[in-house]
């Protein structure tokens, strides 16, 4: 195997840059994605917590609602238990 020389060309060519219109279309489809992932909670005034989690533990038994059978995601405790 021979030693690279500073004069030889580099083993892969430099990627080219993004035109404008790429660049605006890969950031108009990341805000799509954005927003259909997380559109209740931006414009509904709903929110993505897991306080769910509460409803097993007084004093927060007597407000469960009718028909809860348990949290929707248990792995998710840390930011309610702190």
């Amino acid at each position: 195997m021979q030693e690279r020389v500073s004069g030889d060309p580099a083993p892969f060519p430099a990627p080219l840059p993004l035109s404008r219109r790429e660049l605006a279309l890969a950031l108009g489809v990341c805000a799509l994605v954005v927003t259909l992932f997380l559109g209740r909670a931006l414009f509904l005034g709903r929110y993505l917590s897991p306080a769910d989690l509460l409803y097993d533990y007084y004093p927060w038994q007597a407000a469960a609602p009718a028909g809860w059978t348990g949290a929707s995601n248990n792995l998710l405790s840390d930011s309610v238990y702190q």
